[in-house]
């Protein structure tokens, strides 16, 4: 192994070369990032969270978009639905209204006897 190949590659030198051998190189490294492991994780998750507040802004604005198309197409539907209702003769009945008329027929057939079976 020559001398060159113990020291990373470094343009900006005259030589070429890094200052620190790879394997110094390696440890300054390890050490800086114990020292400064929180600092580093906090900055990785400050920018992960600032990414998926983003990502969640671009998808509400899509939502939003979703849900009036989908408003739109439901009063459509319920227009062509009343439509023909309206075409077939069939009354258009409130919910209050069918239970009205329902209370009215369950009182009606309640006060008619039955034929009983002999």
């Amino acid at each position: 192994m020559t001398a060159e190949a113990g020291f990373g590659v470094d343009r900006s030198k005259a030589s070429g070369r890094r200052s620190y051998c790879k394997a110094c190189d390696r440890r300054r490294a390890k050490d800086f990032y114990a020292a400064h492991r929180d600092e580093l994780h906090a900055r990785r998750e400050a920018a992960r969270e600032a990414a998926r507040q983003a990502e969640l802004e671009a998808l509400e604005g899509e939502h939003k978009r979703r849900i009036e198309a989908v408003k739109k197409e439901a009063e459509a539907g319920a227009r062509r639905q009343k439509k023909l209702l309206r075409e077939l003769g069939v009354p258009d009945l409130s919910p209050e209204e069918i239970t009205e008329r329902a209370r009215r027929r369950a009182a009606r057939c309640s006060k008619t006897p039955r034929p009983r079976d002999e």
